[in-house]
């Protein structure tokens, strides 16, 4: 299998779709696709080994998104995107307004 993502100048080339290998064919995809601007930015975060670390961190709960964005230089929203695309679940806050009504009790009684 090979697979060429021009704008990147990234060549694939696999024996089998793996899942590392299926990981990476969806980040290039989706990087393909993004203006040139956000692009290069969200190539030079990944490049920082700092990005590792920060995902581990939001993965694990320890840092907020705003956090992880600010260790990368990168927007909330290209943040997120970055993180999606590497399959880490983003936590855009309460998604029901009973969710967000429980967190306005808690955020009250501290």
């Amino acid at each position: 299998m090979e697979v060429v993502y021009k704008k990147l100048g990234i060549k694939i080339v696999a024996e089998e779709a793996t899942a590392d290998v299926m990981i990476i064919q969806k980040i290039c995809s989706i990087l393909e696709n993004l203006p040139d601007e956000i692009r290069s930015k969200i190539a030079k975060a990944i490049i920082k080994p700092d990005f590792y670390f920060a995902a581990d961190l939001y993965k694990e709960g320890k840092i907020t998104l705003g956090k992880f964005s600010e260790i990368l230089g990168l927007s909330l929203h290209d943040s997120a995107k970055l993180l999606d695309a590497v399959g880490i679940k983003v936590d855009l806050g309460p998604s029901t307004k009973e969710e967000l009504e429980k967190e306005i009790r808690i955020a009250k009684e501290i």
